[in-house]
Formats: structure tokens, C-alpha cells, sequence
């Protein structure tokens, strides 16, 4: 009888007492959801398997680099060596997410009895970077960005210039892009607004802004013309030129790339401006300061409070990062603005003390007139 490779390697798997790397992490994913009462979200379960079994930089990747193929073959010293590893090709803050993923699988592990030895316990994460002030574009980015046509036919680039409208004027993540729907779209007086779904699903509102509502009418004209041509039954709003997996509908990863190929082709073209913040966070970062800055101006009471509901963060984000950029209030604050009650008051001349002789006669006054102390230094 001849038995597969796979199935007779994993007899011999079982026979030795050992457990392939990959059941290990497959496990491990599969535990996540619900164990110990902690609901992990989706999107936290795929950085797991990313760090741990997809990514070009993942743990099964390096363990089979180095010849490790089971768990029981691992030691301590691979997961710090596979840390300086990381170091060396990624950014220390994204290192930490590899690096926590690692040391939840070495404790799922080592409560499976697999591994004698806990390798989380003393594996240090890398320190984070010290935060520094946020990068935003400067306006002559802003404007090559939004006043240039980006792709290969009318299609591409109106949706391209819409989402650049998105990213740089209403401060929209990646990851909001594919979920929008046509029923996502509100009217509101002149303008419209738009619910997206951010971070854990929270929706919010978004205002739209004349140029990006016109950039929008615009791409929805292109894009019914591309569902007829390409036969495409949806309703998500933002689609791709060729589809993966069967649908038409935009990846996150995508939406990144068009800010990545502007990037590139600005360039290309002998930009001279600095483009270290052209990417989507220092688009959301440029829209967010330029609201707060228009905030200052504004007769809105509480800006902050919209603002805030807008981008979808805490006050705590908006003070740290985007009101304490603001000297033009803390001058006004000070000084006091027109009609503030706070303004310089004229200096009213200093109130003179009467003359000694008055002094006395007013000290007489609060002693009885028998009493000893009724005259007594009142002439000194």
C-alpha cells in the first residue's frame, strides 16, 4: 500500500512526538476568536497570520530558513535572533506587532505542553520611536497633487482624483474606502455627506466639501459607464480596473498604491517639493490641520466637537497633536480678541492715600475716647 509524503510525514511527525510550525500558528489563529473571553476583531486575527504565516518577513518563513520545520526545534535564542532579524529590514513600530504575535504563540504553545520552556517570558519588545510633530504636505504638494491626472483613461482618473480629494481634504483611511456603498451617500442642504466604517467598525459622518462633491459627480458618471461596459452588478462605490478574486470592488491595498504611483510619477516629473508625507497617513494629518486651522476663524462654537466627529479621534488626538500646533489662539487668548472682555483695559490713575493728618483722625474713630491707645503713635 503506498501512503502520500504528507500523510507519511505526518506519521512520522506524531511517531517523534513533534508538531509541524504551521498546525502550531494554524491552531494558535484558530484560538483567537474566543479564547479566554477576549473577542479578537477580524482584522486583528489576519495581522496575526500575516506576522506569523504570510508576510515576506514571517516567523514560518524564517524558522524554515534556518531549518526549523517543528515547534519542539525552536529555542529561545531563534526568537531574539529572529527579532534582530525584523530590526534590520522594518520599521521598529511594525516590529512590535510581529514580535507580539511571536510571543502569543510561544504562551499558546507552551499551555499546550508542546514547549517545555515559555519563550515569551523576557522577550523585550523594541522601544517605539519618540513621537515627533506630525509631517503634513505642504501646499504646493497639495496643489501638484490635486491639480494633476492620474491614470490611464477618464476612469482611473476620476476615481483617482477623487480619493485624492478624500485623502487630502477629508481625511479618509485606506480601509474606508472599499466598505463605502451607494447607499452610503446623504444628502444634506447643498452639500452631502458620506457614512464610513473606520477603525472597529465605528461609522461616521463625513461632510463633503463643493470640489470633492463635484469630483464625486464626476466619477459616478465614469464609473456607471464602466459597470456597462464591464457588466458589473454593486453597489461599492469605489472599484478597480481589474478584478480579484471575482469582484470588481477596491482593496485597501489598492487605494494605497494610487497614493503610492502619485508619489512615484510627481518624481518622475522633477518635483522639488518634499514628498515624505505623501502617503495616507500625512494626507489624513494635512486635512486634519487644515480644518483645525480654519477652526480658528471660524464662528462655529466648539469646533473641536465636530472636528473630532469628522475624523472619528478623541479630543485627547485633537489637543495633543492638532490645537497645541495653534499659536495663532493661544496669541489671541492672551492678548484678547476684539470685543473680548480679556482686552487691555485703560489704566485707571492709582487711588492716593489720604494725608496723615486724615489718617490719624480716621485711626481715632476705632477706639473709645477714654481709651489709651487713642492717641498714642498717631503723630509718628
Amino acid at each position: 500500500m503506498k501512503i502520500d509524503d504528507d500523510i507519511n510525514q505526518l506519521l512520522v511527525g506524531i511517531e517523534s512526538g513533534s508538531h509541524p510550525l504551521e498546525k502550531a500558528i494554524g491552531l494558535f489563529l484558530e484560538s483567537l476568536p474566543g479564547y479566554d473571553y477576549r473577542l479578537h476583531s477580524s482584522p486583528t486575527v489576519n495581522k496575526y497570520e500575516a506576522c506569523l504565516k504570510k508576510g515576506p518577513n514571517c516567523l514560518l518563513r524564517y524558522m524554515h530558513s534556518r531549518g526549523i520545520s517543528s515547534i519542539e526545534q525552536t529555542k529561545k535564542e531563534d526568537a531574539e535572533q529572529y527579532k534582530d532579524f525584523l530590526l534590520n529590514h522594518l520599521d521598529p513600530q511594525t516590529v512590535r506587532s510581529f514580535m507580539t504575535a511571536t510571543r502569543l504563540l510561544f504562551q499558546y504553545v507552551h499551555r499546550l505542553g508542546w514547549i517545555k520552556e515559555d519563550f515569551s517570558i523576557g522577550m523585550h519588545l523594541p522601544k517605539p520611536r519618540k513621537k515627533e510633530h506630525i509631517k503634513t504636505l505642504s501646499p504646493e504638494v497639495t496643489k501638484e497633487v490635486l491639480n494633476g491626472e492620474w491614470g490611464t483613461n477618464s476612469f482611473a482618473i476620476a476615481r483617482n482624483h477623487l480619493i485624492a480629494l478624500l485623502f487630502i481634504k477629508r481625511g479618509l483611511h485606506p480601509k474606508e474606502f472599499p466598505t463605502i456603498l451607494e447607499e452610503h451617500i446623504h444628502p444634506y442642504e447643498d452639500l452631502a455627506y458620506v457614512t464610513v466604517y473606520g477603525k472597529r467598525g465605528v461609522p461616521r459622518d463625513v461632510m463633503l466639501d463643493p470640489e470633492t462633491l463635484n469630483a464625486w459627480r464626476i466619477y459616478m458618471v465614469e464609473r456607471a459607464h464602466f459597470m456597462y461596459v464591464k457588466k458589473i452588478r454593486t453597489k461599492n462605490i469605489f472599484l478597480s480596473l481589474n478584478p480579484t478574486d471575482d469582484s470588481y470592488t477596491i482593496t485597501t491595498s489598492g487605494v494605497q498604491s494610487i497614493v503610492r504611483r502619485i508619489k512615484q510619477e510627481l518624481k518622475l516629473k522633477g518635483c522639488l517639493w518634499d514628498l515624505s508625507a505623501l502617503n495616507a497617513q500625512g494626507c489624513r494629518r494635512t486635512a486634519v490641520s487644515n480644518d483645525y486651522e480654519i477652526a480658528e476663524d471660524s464662528p462655529v462654537h466648539h469646533p473641536e466637537f465636530t472636528l473630532c466627529g469628522q475624523y472619528g479621534h478623541s479630543l485627547a488626538v485633537a489637543q495633543k497633536y492638532y490645537w497645541r500646533r495653534s499659536l495663532k489662539n493661544a496669541y489671541r487668548f492672551i492678548k484678547g480678541s476684539p470685543g473680548s472682555d480679556r482686552q487691555e483695559q485703560p489704566q485707571k490713575p492709582p487711588v492716593q492715600p489720604p494725608p496723615i493728618s486724615q489718617q490719624g483722625s480716621d485711626l481715632r474713630k476705632i477706639f473709645p475716647e477714654s481709651s489709651f491707645f487713642r492717641d498714642f503713635g498717631v503723630g509718628i
